[in-house]
């Protein structure tokens, strides 16, 4: 019996390997697309589902699209003046769910193929049933197109894209060939996200569908975050990004500006979002200090081909103004606005937030040899901790921590 479940699977295998290499009728594509079910392995299943994708699109690319054509039961199709969008999922196992996606830009033709993978609290079957709808919403002379996807009888939201445009103008930016293309594409990321970060009513949203951008929120709700970095030739690194600050009686929206080149001795300076000393930021830990809020970044400041690059900094509100970099990083002998941490492109550093010990974890880093002593292209973890506790209105450096417990 195994080796008949094996044979109709290879054959599975070979029908969806086929259609992929031609221009499929959708009727067969349909049918090759419900037997998936059927597959019982999980790597089995996944593997066809890629296969399946890759004739779907195949076919969304060079087909003349007729909507009557699909069974809505298991693609579902949604449609706006500027995009054309299909979506299917499928039950990998238990709760897991892989949904992928495509988007056609009706200005460009250009199609963008995207993949999501769900775990869900409640599921009852495995059929996951799609419904949705395209809502525009329209504010100082702007318009937003959102798409938002959710499971059948429940208000569990699977896909939300506040603008369709910003996800697919992100993957240009990632597949640009030249210095040249990225900056056009760059200014039109940063204007998409100004229009979007000065909306109040996208300050909730946590673009999670917008893969190349790392939003993240305050834990006391006021703060949201968003960064990313542009690579050009030579490992030149730029960052990018905003910050929006609401409160009861405010709202603020602060675009971040990567002056890192021009910021003299940057562990010792204050420096404003026009003059950001720029990375992405990957997590934001809230302290007070005598009544203050204080918000502790820690970023990734990108690399070159010999050198990674981490930064701890300290990010705080003061009236309208924004400022980045506060002397709360204390150790043996220094009291720092923001630690720079810099190391081998060969391998990597733990540097996160711990928060069942609440306190910030990292490696130790050190040089290969003592003859390196500075120079950091040769600098790696030496397999110890250090961690900075928050004590007394400072960031004190523990040396040496144990981890083991740590999760």
């Amino acid at each position: 019996m195994k080796i008949y479940r094996n044979i109709h699977v290879l054959i599975f295998i070979f029908i969806v390997s086929c259609l992929s290499a031609q221009n499929p009728d959708i009727h067969g594509l349909i049918d090759q697309y419900i037997a998936i079910d059927s597959i019982k392995d999980v790597n089995v299943k996944r593997y066809s589902l890629n296969q399946f994708s890759e004739a779907f699109l195949k076919w969304f690319e060079e087909s003349e699209v007729n909507t009557n054509e699909l069974n809505v039961n298991h693609i579902f199709h949604l449609q706006s003046n500027d995009f054309e969008t299909y979506l299917f999922s499928k039950c990998i196992s238990g709760k897991s769910y892989q949904i992928n996606w495509f988007v056609k830009n009706n200005i460009t033709q250009k199609v963008y193929a995207y993949k999501e993978d769900k775990v869900l609290n409640d599921i009852k079957d495995h059929i996951l049933r799609l419904s949705g709808e395209y809502k525009t919403i329209s504010k100082s002379g702007y318009e937003r197109k959102s798409l938002v996807v959710k499971e059948q009888n429940s208000q569990e939201v699977l896909i939300n894209v506040v603008d369709l445009s910003l996800k697919c103008s992100f993957e240009d930016l990632f597949n640009a060939k030249n210095d040249d293309e990225k900056e056009r594409l760059n200014d039109v990321i940063s204007n998409k996200l100004e229009k979007l970060g000065k909306d109040e009513t996208t300050f909730s949203h946590d673009f999670a569908n917008i893969k190349r951008m790392k939003t993240i929120f305050s834990k006391d709700g006021k703060v949201k975050i968003c960064t990313y970095n542009v690579e050009n030739s030579g490992f030149q690194h730029h960052f990018y990004g905003a910050v929006m600050f609401k409160s009861d009686d405010q709202f603020l929206y602060f675009p971040l500006i990567d002056k890192t080149d021009k910021i003299q001795t940057p562990e010792r300076v204050t420096v404003s979002n026009k003059k950001w000393f720029g990375a992405l930021y990957l997590d934001v830990i809230d302290v007070k200090v005598k009544g203050e809020t204080y918000y502790t970044l820690i970023g990734y400041k990108g690399h070159d081909e010999f050198v990674k690059r981490r930064v701890l900094d300290v990010m705080f509100l003061q009236g309208n103004r924004l400022s980045f970099g506060h002397p709360l990083f204390k150790t043996d002998k220094f009291t720092r606005h923001r630690m720079i941490y810099e190391y081998s492109a060969g391998t990597s550093m733990m540097l996160r937030y711990d928060r069942d010990e609440k306190m910030i974890v990292m490696d130790n880093l050190v040089p290969s040899e003592t003859v390196y002593t500075g120079v950091y292209q040769f600098y790696g973890p030496d397999f110890t901790y250090n961690g900075f506790k928050f004590t007394k209105g400072y960031w004190e450096l523990r040396e040496d921590i144990d981890l083991r417990n740590s999760q």
